[in-house]
């Protein structure tokens, strides 16, 4: 689940990064929540947790595996 501010359309015009935090990224719409924001340039970090790995890399990703 992603939660973004309200107003998060005034964030990208803004040229504001973001940094996302995902819960259940190994899920069906965890994993497509998590592939959009590693393909976004607008998101600067993502935050995983879950209980198992998501089994993806990327630069901008850091996962806790609890």
């Amino acid at each position: 689940m992603i939660f973004l501010p309200d107003n998060a359309k005034s964030y990208v015009k803004a040229g504001i990064r973001m940094r996302i935090l995902i819960f259940g990224a190994t899920g069906m719409v965890g994993q497509g929540a998590l592939r959009e924001c590693l393909l976004d340039p607008q998101v600067e970090e993502i935050q995983t947790v879950g209980r198992s790995a998501t089994g993806v890399r990327g630069p901008k990703l850091r996962e806790i595996v609890q």
